[in-house]
């Protein structure tokens, strides 16, 4: 199971949620009538999704899961990699093209011959090219596989959250405790001088004790196509 596939996730999440520049997911959450130096038992969820049992069976799935998106995605990447810089003597783009440079840059460090410009030119034009080859097939065949993937990682979070709220709710009350929060890095409490108790660890052994399931669909066949 490779956990980069998870993170990549993760990112692709962000990035998708990027156009709003407050979505709902990265809101801070505020937490107030709690008085001060009140006992609160906190969760790393992010150790929860990836630590518990349950949870490692799933995201050895959704990797199988995601074979189809990395497949598109190299695919795509084949496909904008078509156009050599081989016959642009592998030049860097021009700058003419491509603004890479500042027009603070001095004279002497750009090009001297028409050949070196000529050259120059004709990689900016190969990478634009490439980048517009492989944005086109990236919107027919990379997004929707990446849509499907984002969901079955959203259903997985939705179907953890009610166990995970669970398994605070009772170590809350096993330590006496006033609050529970099950996700510590978007989460402020108002009250000062808290008791704050880690219990991610304790979450997790009551959710590897626990007799649940995650449902996700089954990966497809591989066809001629994959091998």
């Amino acid at each position: 199971m490779r956990i980069f596939t998870m993170i990549l996730m993760l990112g692709l999440a962000q990035s998708a949620a990027a156009q709003d520049k407050n979505p709902p997911e990265e809101q801070e959450i505020v937490v107030t009538g709690l008085a001060d130096g009140a006992r609160v038992v906190e969760v790393d969820f992010d150790k929860v999704w990836k630590g518990c049992a349950e949870c490692k069976r799933t995201l050895a799935k959704l990797d199988r899961l995601a074979q189809g998106y990395r497949d598109e995605l190299e695919v795509a990447g084949h496909f904008s990699s078509g156009g050599s810089t081989n016959h642009c003597s592998k030049a860097s783009p021009s700058p003419l093209l491509t603004f890479q440079r500042s027009s603070a840059e001095p004279i002497a460090a750009r090009p001297k011959t028409a050949q070196s410009l000529a050259d120059e030119l004709c990689a900016a034009r190969v990478a634009e090219t490439s980048k517009k080859s492989f944005a086109a097939v990236a919107q027919q065949y990379v997004r929707p596989e990446q849509s499907r993937l984002l969901a079955h990682m959203r259903s997985f979070l939705d179907q953890l959250g009610p166990h995970l709220n669970e398994a605070t709710e009772a170590e809350r009350v096993a330590h006496g405790a006033n609050a529970g929060l099950t996700d510590t890095k978007r989460t402020r409490l108002s009250a000062k001088n808290l008791k704050r108790i880690d219990v991610t660890e304790a979450v997790i052994r009551r959710l590897d004790a626990k007799d649940f399931t995650i449902v996700l669909p089954d990966p497809p066949a591989r066809g001629p196509a994959r091998k």
